[in-house]
């Protein structure tokens, strides 16, 4: 099914609308474009019409849940940052507390990470408004420091993404996750919580500090 034919809100800009376009994760410019079948919660629902089934998404892994106009405002200010910094990392070779340098667009790639955990949060009714605002104004920057982002190199070739829980892996504390989302070779976490450290990986939460199409050269420190 390609279109909602009932009104709803965009769970960007909030505008009500009957139809809403393929929001691909990764986008198809890191190959999410080749027919997949999807294992979801419905095949294992036995009310579903897809119990002990697989669903068939002949564009690439994704979600109707953006507008249109959104969905294009997102691709043609963010996506080409973040498939460029994407493909950087997977060239990266994974020799122990090795420190590379890449050229990338900062801000831009950790919005359009903040836009993929909205879209796969899309019916969630806890995500802040000004979140909202500040993926939508790309001016906007040094905010948000509390949504941590963590990306893993992996070996898996599977597309998983995973919305907003709670979790409580570190005694007596709570974990915020906001968003996982995992694609062939990158898994990419979204987590609200300070009391989180990186065993393996990379953190890009500081690419908050720099400003809208600004880029720069940064030290990756790929722990192993």
């Amino acid at each position: 099914m390609h279109n909602l034919y009932y009104m709803k809100k965009c769970p960007l800009c909030f505008i009500e609308s009957n139809t809403f376009s393929f929001e691909h994760i990764p986008p198809q410019s890191l190959g999410n474009k080749t027919r997949l079948l999807v294992t979801n919660e419905n095949t294992f629902n036995p009310n579903s019409d897809f119990f002990n089934r697989r669903m068939n998404y002949n564009k690439g892994f994704g979600y109707h849940s953006l507008c249109e106009n959104c969905n294009k405002y997102l691709g043609s200010k963010y996506v080409p940052a973040f498939t460029k910094f994407i493909n950087e990392l997977k060239n990266i070779t994974s020799e122990t507390q090795q420190v590379y340098k890449i050229k990338i667009i900062p801000l831009n790639v950790i919005k359009s990470i903040y836009s993929n955990s909205i879209v796969i949060n899309h019916s969630n009714q806890n995500i802040p408004e000004n979140f909202r605002n500040y993926i939508l104004n790309e001016e906007l920057n040094c905010q948000f420091l509390n949504y941590r982002v963590f990306i893993v190199k992996t070996n898996s070739r599977h597309y998983r993404c995973e919305g907003w829980r709670i979790e409580l892996d570190i005694p007596a504390k709570t974990v915020e996750i906001i968003a996982s989302i995992e694609f062939p070779g990158i898994k990419i976490l979204i987590i609200n919580s300070q009391d989180v450290s990186l065993k393996r990986g990379i953190e890009i939460t500081n690419f908050n500090n720099y400003i809208y199409d600004q880029e720069s050269e940064i030290s990756i420190h790929l722990l192993t």
